[in-house]
């Protein structure tokens, strides 16, 4: 028998070595950004309530539940009490005092972009009237609106995590709340 060798010259290309190993570790880095933001989303607990001190204003927003059915309307109510011993003047500029809003988190490759796809205001046209609302000492203004988790068009919300937002309008300065909760199962 005759035994034959065969030289190859393999030559390799140091800088597409480089270049797919750069694309393969960006990959992994992507991958593991996504299902570490996925991670936390699943996790992020859910509230029902929220709570905001500003000087002697106590402002709190609470629902009753963090988990609704689809359709369920979610009662919102969002109160300012005087926490001092003294009365307290707000001062507002228009006619609307209050607002709530829902908000959606669109998940994009790194981020986390909520889009508001309700607002209490949205048909309520909101004037230039300043006037003020003097509260004595551990009263409390309360403030209610129903969400029927349909949007702005009237049409029904899929299934999915909340932000629900409520706002007092103060002249000169806003007082905002936020709590998480779920439709689509409790």
């Amino acid at each position: 028998m005759i035994e034959i060798k065969l030289k190859r010259n393999i030559r390799v290309d140091k800088k597409k070595t480089y270049i797919r190993f750069a694309f393969f570790l960006l990959l992994i880095i992507a991958a593991f950004v996504v299902g570490l933001n996925y991670f936390i989303i699943a996790n992020e607990p859910l509230t029902k309530s929220a709570r905001l001190k500003i000087r002697s204003l106590l402002f709190t927003m609470r629902m009753k539940e963090t988990s609704y059915q689809i359709g369920q309307p979610i009662e919102i109510e969002l109160e300012a009490r005087n926490i001092s011993y003294k009365p307290v003047t707000l001062k507002f500029d228009e006619n609307l005092e209050y607002d709530f809003s829902v908000l959606k988190e669109k998940n994009f490759i790194f981020a986390r972009i909520p889009m508001t796809i309700w607002r209490f205001s949205a048909n309520r046209g909101a004037e230039h009237k300043p006037h003020t609302v003097t509260l004595q000492p551990q009263e409390v203004l309360t403030y209610s609106a129903a969400w029927d988790q349909k949007d702005y068009t009237g049409k029904q919300v899929s299934p999915g995590r909340y932000i629900i937002t409520g706002t007092i309008n103060l002249a000169g300065q806003s007082a905002e709340l936020q709590m998480r909760g779920k439709m689509g199962g409790k």
